[in-house]
């Protein structure tokens, strides 16, 4: 990337994106160039660029989007599918996480990691 559009953009860049909350998208339309452009300046920069779910929290307390959810009435039948799913997704967690924990058991003995335990085997 150009330094000389870094140098020339620096604290404008810096300010919009962490004191004005600005996106890298709505940068960019201010300086008439492309997102990714604005995302690799900041990464140069050394500016720690938010995560999926920080840049929705900051679009929607600025008003740029609504909540994906909020505001919704899901019928029974939706209700009953995400219900069902979740407790399917629970039980193959559990089931996976106990054999890994036994395999683990029978391959190292001593000491054994699992997302839910540490097991110490004498």
């Amino acid at each position: 990337m150009s330094s000389a559009f870094i140098n020339k953009h620096k604290e404008y860049i810096i300010e919009q994106y962490t004191t004005h909350k600005k996106s890298t998208y709505e940068i960019a339309q201010d300086l008439k160039t492309y997102p990714n452009k604005i995302r690799r300046a900041l990464n140069t920069l050394g500016v720690a660029l938010r995560d999926k779910s920080k840049a929705q929290t900051v679009a929607i307390q600025s008003g740029r989007h609504e909540h994906p959810t909020k505001g919704k009435k899901r019928t029974e039948a939706e209700k009953v599918a995400i219900s069902n799913g979740m407790a399917n997704y629970w039980d193959e967690w559990k089931t996976k996480n106990e054999k890994g924990a036994l395999n683990c058991l029978k391959n190292n003995g001593k000491k054994c990691l699992t997302k839910t335990r540490l097991i110490f085997v004498n």
